[in-house]
């Protein structure tokens, strides 16, 4: 079946998605958007649909999945469903959905980090934030407005310095991160959404700090 709910496409639309996670994996910290594919689901419309847009692109009867998004009560089943992935707890899950605006909870200090031998089987962490906006040189002095945090970036795909600032994100999760990638290259990749369809990647081999 080539598509599972309205138009969206598994072939096109799980296509586009893929290359535009892979482009901003490849470029931490830059945004890019979703919005055009997930708004054709239409099942939790908004941050909702956006997460399965991404969950119906990475997720497969062959990893397991755990979410724990306050605001989208119904994510977890929607994905089991559509995606026939394993619910897994924190320690076994492949990707977890999590609500980035709320403290972590418990569970995110057993999220699979992987081995030195095998560094690829760290999980994924997908947080749901506010906004999200690469900031630019010209206003990189500014005190960033409202509940924004400004994340400063180096390493792997970041020419010198880039400056994402993300809306709504309790900064908690920088601590959690900072413990999850203590010893890379076992780590934790990061992917950040928004309702309206902003997404950015930051992979365990970016270094990270708030400001």
């Amino acid at each position: 079946m080539s598509a599972i709910d309205n138009s969206f496409s598994m072939t096109h639309d799980t296509q586009f998605v893929y290359r535009l996670l892979l482009e901003l994996t490849a470029r931490p910290g830059e945004v890019g958007s979703i919005r055009q594919a997930a708004d054709k689901i239409g099942l939790l419309p908004g941050a909702g649909d956006v997460a399965l847009a991404v969950a119906y692109t990475l997720l497969d009867s062959e990893v397991g999945c755990f979410a724990d998004v306050e605001r989208l009560p119904e994510l977890a089943g929607v994905i089991r469903l559509r995606t026939l992935s394993r619910s897994a707890g924190a320690s076994a899950a492949d990707y977890l959905f999590a609500d980035g605006t709320q403290a972590p909870g418990e569970w995110a200090g057993s999220v699979r980090r992987g081995t030195l031998g095998e560094p690829e089987m760290g999980a994924t962490v997908l947080l749901l934030v506010d906004a999200l906006e690469a900031e630019s040189r010209s206003s990189a002095g500014e005190q960033p407005e409202g509940n924004a945090v400004r994340l400063m970036m180096t390493g792997p795909g970041i020419e010198e310095e880039h400056r994402l600032l993300v809306g709504g994100l309790d900064p908690r999760w920088l601590a959690c991160r900072e413990g999850w990638n203590e010893e890379y290259p076992t780590g934790v990749d990061l992917i950040l959404y928004t309702p309206g369809g902003e997404v950015a990647a930051i992979p365990r081999s970016t270094q990270l700090k708030g400001a």
